[in-house]
């Protein structure tokens, strides 16, 4: 028994340090929430996808008292068909229909008019060669078409107002040569027109955005730059657009520009809209050059005057009010080709409250927020094989999380997976501390060569060091540390690998070094070997220092 009381104790001793480390992570998290973005936020362990390959990005919803709706487009036998996908607010799929079938299709907007559900949407048999048209939910073999033979259109949108229905979107001038915008409004759908012009601007006009505030109709666009019109290279894809907000007089039929916030890295996921208070709020997508990376501005109109409010770095914004202002958007997670949703709470100045959604998925982009009887509903997409998957969650309000959520042990499900968590937690360690060798092979030879000449020079205290190993432990630890605080000014070099937040570096040291202490404590040997126990133990507190360290990386590996 007591030639194995070593690697039990060791094992004991790596259970300690896992959960005494772990209740040191859940105190961290619990006094500092916004420094851990891993956590789920959702009431499922996992949303559901609800749609699959769709060909495009561009997807629609519609809640009614009776179904909820998404509306998808598809490639299917060389032609493109809009899927109607029916479920229920836990995702599950009561049908699925064929809405309409076409060469090319594009743009589904989802309505409720005057009592009735539409879908509108363009169809043709090319992108040069298109009718806009719409389908009564309820009657879907008597389509109605808005007008015939648009070039190129699309970003249709769509808002309603006590007294019409007012559509806006682009399509292509070829006289021109450039897009126009174009917006048309129906009191009644199959009734006529109430309006319909078109407005032409010397750089163009690009995904337009309609939103309502009592009845006055607000239109966001983007025109191309002037600035990166000629730019040659990889920058001229950057900020290629200026955003522009500006307000429909039913009057006079008039599109009165009130603002130009500024530079817009444009398309149709990347800009948003809401009313909050009774002012409009807007967000959008800039590049950053500096940093090369993209950032979303918010900002609103006040008194016709556009007020900047504050900036996050991401992309595909999505604002929508729950008692407060809030923005859901994707960020890069600084791995190459992964990408998360973050929900976000935009204060009186600044964005607070960030933190993470859905942290199971690799690229998750093209959110969209419905507010369906005071209830929120998720929408985003996720990579396919062949195009995207939709996604579905019935909520984005946060739960208590517990110390497995923290740690990623709760997707934990076979015994296989916990084998090879248990490998992670035992050899993963091996790597770190063969990197971490420089950091400790300095201050260990140093000690031991000090160790030996005092041992030379002291007979009492060679008999010490021989018949106690807390000599050569304490030394060579006391070394470690000593050397990185001087030679490297910082403890966090001590860490390669996971990287624990500094705050928590003492505490991991305090018990890995309690924990080495009962090691020897505990331990059966002979004393002429105590100083060998003493080295053997400092090179074991270096890998349970690691250890200790991956507890709070964890996660990364299980989720």
């Amino acid at each position: 028994m007591k030639k194995f009381k070593p690697v039990i104790l060791f094992f004991i001793g790596s259970f300690v340090i896992l959960i005494v480390s772990s209740l040191l992570y859940w105190n961290f998290y619990q006094n500092n929430p916004g420094e851990v973005n891993h956590l789920r936020l959702e009431e499922w362990s996992q949303p559901v996808d609800i749609a699959n390959n769709i060909s495009t990005s561009n997807y629609d919803t519609l809640f009614t008292e009776e179904v909820n709706n998404l509306f998808t487009i598809e490639d299917e036998n060389d032609q493109r068909t809009i899927k109607q996908t029916v479920f229920n607010n836990s995702g599950e799929i009561q049908e699925t229909n064929e809405i309409v079938r076409a060469d090319q299709l594009g743009s589904p907007e989802a309505i409720s008019y005057l009592g009735e559900d539409y879908l509108l949407y363009f169809a043709g048999t090319s992108s040069s060669n298109q009718n806009l048209k719409a389908k009564n939910l309820n009657d879907l073999e008597n389509p109605i078409t808005f007008r015939e033979n648009i070039e190129f259109p699309g970003s249709l949108t769509a808002v309603e107002t006590d007294d019409m229905l007012v559509l806006a979107y682009i399509e292509r001038d070829q006289e021109l040569g450039e897009n126009v915008l174009t917006t048309k409004a129906f009191d009644d759908i199959n009734g006529e027109e109430i309006f319909s012009n078109t407005y032409s601007f010397e750089n163009g006009a690009f995904f337009p955005k309609l939103n309502t505030i009592d009845n006055e109709i607000f239109l966001a666009w983007h025109q191309r730059n002037p600035d990166t019109m000629f730019v040659s290279g990889q920058q001229d894809r950057y900020n290629r657009y200026v955003l522009n907000i500006g307000q429909l007089d039913i009057e006079t039929e008039e599109l009165n520009k009130l603002a130009e916030p500024g530079e817009a890295f444009g398309n149709n996921a990347n800009i948003d809209t809401a009313v909050y208070n009774d002012q409009l709020w807007i967000s959008w997508v800039k590049f950053d050059s500096e940093t090369e990376s993209q950032f979303i501005h918010t900002g609103y109109l006040n008194d016709d005057s556009f007020q900047e409010h504050s900036s996050i770095q991401g992309f595909n914004p999505s604002i929508f009010i729950d008692e407060e202002k809030k923005l859901i958007n994707s960020r890069p997670l600084g791995v190459q080709a992964r990408a998360g949703l973050f929900t976000n709470k935009l204060s009186d100045d600044e964005i607070t409250g960030t933190q993470r959604i859905f942290p199971a998925f690799n690229y998750s982009s093209n959110s969209k927020i419905i507010d369906y009887e005071n209830n929120k509903h998720l929408f985003w997409t996720e990579p396919a094989s062949t195009g995207a998957n939709v996604y579905y969650s019935n909520t984005i309000e946060p739960e208590d999380n517990n110390i497995a959520e923290l740690l990623g042990l709760n997707t934990i499900e076979s015994l296989m997976e916990i084998m090879s968590s248990l490998a992670i937690y035992f050899f993963y360690p091996i790597v770190g501390f063969t990197m971490g060798m420089l950091n400790i092979l300095i201050p260990v030879l140093v000690v031991m060569l000090i160790i030996y000449l005092l041992r030379k020079k002291s007979s009492g205290f060679k008999d010490l060091a021989n018949d106690n190993s807390l000599i050569a432990f304490a030394g060579i630890i006391t070394g470690i540390i000593a050397f990185n605080l001087i030679i490297q000014g910082d403890m966090q070099y001590l860490f390669f690998l996971n990287q624990p937040p500094a705050s928590q570096i003492p505490l991991i040291i305090g018990v890995v070094t309690v924990v080495s202490l009962g090691f020897i404590y505990l331990l059966d040997y002979d004393r002429d070997h105590s100083l060998y126990i003493g080295i053997g133990t400092a090179l074991l507190w270096f890998y349970w220092l690691y250890q200790a360290a991956l507890v709070y990386d964890l996660y990364s590996f299980l989720i």
